[in-house]
């Protein structure tokens, strides 16, 4: 496995705690507007604050910035994205459990990139993503590890809009992402990774535009519902999710395969996931474990057999 490919199990490893966070969250302020804005804002803050520290720390102790006419446009449309994923995914949460929550999050950020990947033209390569044999095992893999997860429970055929939007939504976000490397590609590495820090620094600052204008003006109709303790969540939860997002950019840029990165993400932030549950009250049970071996299964897939 390229080493490129370290960064993206590095962020696996941020993104499994992140879950953990935002029902924690969810649990204390409801699933409303004012608090998916809320959490838009405290989030989008605290993320902002840490990419600009990491970009200052990777760069050499300065800030490596450039922005792009097509970086912009694409970053709009992620911010835009971003919050609509935090409105459906707080309503998702309220009325279906966290695993079946899951399933429809980490499948559609597995699906849609890795299905982008093999379609469009890499302007690296001047060729498609070809769609190999431990593609292939490790998407049967991923899905069968996904689909362990699901339980019935109260509530689980309600809101059906809202998780369907977690599934379109988060896989978005990896399709944007693929997308700023089509569009800005230049064979300048160190370009390139400064237009990825760009392309990030502009989606958390027009995130926090558009939700901050949106809070405002319903604040005159609605009650603010964040506590402190929920924002304490709502901020780590945020700084975690911008750098994270921010390593897997960058490992696009890198030459990381949107094919095999996504099923990758999956397969790794299910198994962290269900590591946390050890630390929760609810101690994952004997389906758990079953999922996280053929997510795993998957993991190997991806390194062992050769792409």
């Amino acid at each position: 496995m390229d080493a490129v490919y370290l960064l993206v199990i590095l962020a696996s490893c941020i993104f499994g705690s992140n879950f953990l966070l935002d029902n924690q969250y969810q649990r204390r302020v409801g699933s409303g507007i004012m608090s998916s804005l809320g959490h838009t804002l405290i989030g989008g803050t605290a993320g902002l604050i840490g990419l600009l520290l990491v970009n200052f720390f990777m760069s050499g102790m300065q800030f490596s910035l450039a922005f792009h006419p097509a970086a912009l446009i694409i970053a709009f449309v992620a911010a835009a994205n971003g919050i609509l994923y935090t409105f459906c995914s707080l309503r998702a949460m309220s009325v279906i459990n966290l695993s079946l929550f899951s399933v429809f999050a980490m499948l559609g950020g597995m699906a849609l990139p890795s299905v982008l990947g093999m379609i469009i033209v890499d302007p690296a390569t001047g060729v498609r993503e070809p769609f190999t044999l431990a593609k292939a095992v490790c998407f049967i893999c991923i899905i069968a590890a996904l689909l362990l997860t699901v339980q019935k429970g109260n509530g689980s055929n309600k809101g059906k809009i809202y998780y369907i939007g977690v599934f379109v939504l988060n896989g978005m976000s990896g399709v944007l992402s693929t997308l700023v490397k089509k569009f800005t590609y230049t064979p300048d590495e160190t370009l390139m990774n400064a237009i990825s820090s760009g392309y990030s620094v502009m989606t958390a600052v027009l995130s926090l535009v558009i939700a901050g204008i949106a809070f405002f003006v319903l604040l005159r109709k609605h009650k603010n519902t964040v506590t402190p303790l929920a924002a304490i969540f709502s901020a780590a939860s945020g700084t975690l999710n911008k750098v994270a997002n921010f390593i897997l950019v960058i490992s696009l840029t890198l030459g990381a395969a949107s094919s095999i990165q996504y099923p990758l993400v999956t397969g790794v932030v299910m198994i962290v996931s269900t590591l946390l549950c050890y630390v929760t009250p609810k101690k994952p049970t004997g389906r758990d474990l079953a999922s996280v071996a053929f997510a795993f299964a998957g993991v190997v897939a991806i390194m062992a057999i050769p792409i």
